[in-house]
């Protein structure tokens, strides 16, 4: 027994060394391979974003861009909207001058251009908002309607509307307009209640609505039924958030401002800018591309829209500051310290999504 204890023997001290060393590499190489997959994921998931936030900021104000004009089944050019709401009065007399606006927030964040009465100083903290970046305000009626049941009603500057189902999402202060293909007019809803719509249109242009004109229609007699939709009007652009990312970096969104209720919504966070080129059709046929700071642009004469869209990253996700040139249609924008526009020198991701479309309401 003493012969066995005697034989045993411990570990070295270099062999202790060795396995340390060993293992410290190993545990290197996890470390490397974590970073890495971490870096691929935070990469991977930021491209996700960043292309989800694109789309959908296109898609969402392309869906109300492409209804510029729309005035329910009237013939636009032959037929005006007679506007008996107050509500509507205040922000236009004429839908086919006021239905399509825009300007450009200066490199000092004022505005560049002319901009809506109702869509001044007062109503945007430009303060906030992305400099060298565009507004685009539309109006037009909603491609949802209501079809009537029976003839409108009238007492004095109040007509109660039936209409065949209930009118979802339409309350009281609500600005419509009920329109037969001949005529149309635009009023404030007073009260929604069941099947029925009461109308008030006091303070408008004219005191009554003409009820004679609007009913349930008549086949035998070819008369199409009247229908009533909502009377949106809409501005788009983008602002600071007042948020931060986790490395507190500036954080920009999508908003859009509701003109008739004044309310302000942020759409969704990491669009930094939105350009639009207008398509104005010449006297020769021919469309020429300009931006809205172009002396020439005639807006009444814009069939078509391209729109453009910068958007980031909410982290940093990149290994080192973004140094690319990005294209925005008739705009470039280029790192911080480069000539105006710009954007942050940071780790960020950014791509341009872009789209064009005709605004089939004003397409002759």
């Amino acid at each position: 027994m003493k012969n066995l204890l005697s034989k045993q023997a411990g570990v070295s001290l270099v062999e202790i060394m060795v396995a340390l060393t060993i293992s410290m590499f190993i545990m290197l190489g996890i470390f490397q391979v974590f970073v890495g997959t971490n870096r691929s994921n935070n990469l991977g998931n930021g491209l996700a974003r960043v292309q989800e936030t694109g789309r959908f900021a296109i898609d969402f104000m392309v869906r109300d861009l492409r209804l510029v004009g729309y005035q329910g089944c009237i013939d636009n050019e032959a037929i005006d909207v007679t506007i008996l709401s107050d509500d509507a009065d205040d922000l236009t007399t004429n839908l086919d001058t006021t239905e399509l606006q825009a300007f450009r927030i200066a490199a000092d964040n004022s505005i560049d251009g002319t901009a809506p009465a109702e869509l001044d100083d007062d109503d945007l903290d430009l303060d906030e908002m992305q400099v060298l970046s565009d507004v685009i305000y539309v109006q037009h009626a909603s491609a949802q309607s209501f079809a009537l049941s029976g003839a409108a009603t009238t007492s004095g500057s109040t007509a109660t509307v039936p209409l065949t189902e209930s009118p979802t999402g339409v309350g009281a202060g609500d600005v419509m307009i009920i329109t037969n293909c001949e005529a149309a007019d635009m009023f404030t809803v007073e009260t929604a209640a069941g099947t029925n719509i009461t109308l008030t249109t006091t303070g408008g242009e004219n005191s009554a609505l003409p009820s004679a004109l609007y009913d349930a229609g008549d086949l035998d007699e070819n008369r199409a039924p009247a229908e009533v939709m909502s009377f949106d009007a809409v501005a788009y652009y983008v602002k600071d958030t007042g948020r931060n990312n986790s490395t507190d970096d500036d954080v920009f969104g999508l908003y859009q401002m509701n003109l008739l209720t004044g309310v302000e919504q942020e759409i969704l966070e990491g669009v930094e800018r939105i350009v639009v080129d207008y398509g104005q059709k010449l006297s020769t046929d021919n469309i020429r591309y300009v931006p809205i700071t172009d002396a020439n642009l005639d807006l009444s004469e814009v069939d078509r829209l391209r729109v453009s869209v910068l958007v980031a990253s909410n982290e940093r996700v990149l290994q080192q500051d973004d140094a690319n040139t990005y294209q925005m249609l008739s705009t470039t924008v280029v790192p911080a310290g480069g000539t105006a526009p710009t954007y942050a020198n940071d780790r960020r991701l950014r791509r341009v999504f872009s789209t064009s479309f005709v605004m089939r309401n004003r397409a002759r």
